[in-house]
């Protein structure tokens, strides 16, 4: 994500974005390279044919020794790969402000993808996303105050202000605040209209819970069919 970003700046002239996106792309060919090198040294190991059982049974334990050392090699690679990159995003996202790398920089602080997790962190950049009106900044801003506070108000502003973007994720939490009567005033139809505004954009778990309410008879009548349906649709989208 970090590097559509830092392509997309490039592409308009931002030599900043040029400059990160050389050394991302020196660093990952680097890795790269050490990765290939290092897998060809161990391919290029003689075979011996003529070994004995035992001894073969020990070059097994060795292999799998090896491979687990080449495993825990690219780890390390990849976190150090991962590191980098959290760099250049965080400084293309406060050089230039961009709301969607803001909320990618929220990300990462939220996934603990490049830099220590940390969700009080990631709420201060999906803020700044959010006030910047990108919808999933507002979606993710709301996501952290209904699971890491528990402000379910709060939350539900949030959600409200993605959901009138048409983001289908603000969509589906809207209608599982209804459900529960999180924020809002329990009204299992009006969860199943937003359930329903999601599956229409394919939402899995909309489609999954839709197939619930038809099932339980929640917020509907009870109609195993369209369980069924909704539940077959979900599955098959995956």
């Amino acid at each position: 994500k970090a590097k559509e970003l830092l392509e997309s700046a490039a592409k308009k002239g931002h030599k900043g974005a040029m400059e990160m996106l050389k050394s991302a792309s020196f660093t990952e060919e680097a890795v790269e390279s050490k990765g290939k090198n290092k897998n060809a040294n161990v391919n290029s190991q003689p075979q011996d044919s003529h070994k004995e059982k035992s001894q073969s049974n020990s070059n097994n334990g060795n292999k799998k020794e090896i491979k687990k050392s080449q495993k825990i090699a690219a780890d390390k690679k990849e976190d150090e790969l991962k590191k980098k990159r959290f760099v250049l995003l965080y400084n293309y996202a406060v050089d230039t402000n961009d709301p969607e790398a803001l909320n990618s920089l929220g990300d990462c602080y939220y996934h603990g993808e490049g830099v220590k997790r940390n969700y009080d962190e990631a709420a201060i950049y999906y803020r700044k996303s959010a006030k910047l009106g990108n919808d999933m900044g507002e979606y993710n801003l709301g996501r952290y105050y209904l699971i890491n506070k528990a402000d379910f108000n709060e939350a539900v502003k949030w959600f409200r202000l993605s959901a009138e973007k048409n983001n289908v994720r603000a969509i589906k939490a809207l209608g599982d605040c209804y459900l529960q009567g999180k924020g809002v005033k329990e009204n299992h139809k009006e969860a199943i209209k937003y359930y329903m505004l999601a599956a229409e954009q394919n939402d899995t778990e909309a489609l999954n819970t839709l197939g619930y309410c038809y099932y339980s008879g929640t917020g509907v009548v009870r109609n195993y069919e369209k369980a069924v349906k909704y539940f077959r649709q979900s599955a098959e989208l995956g």
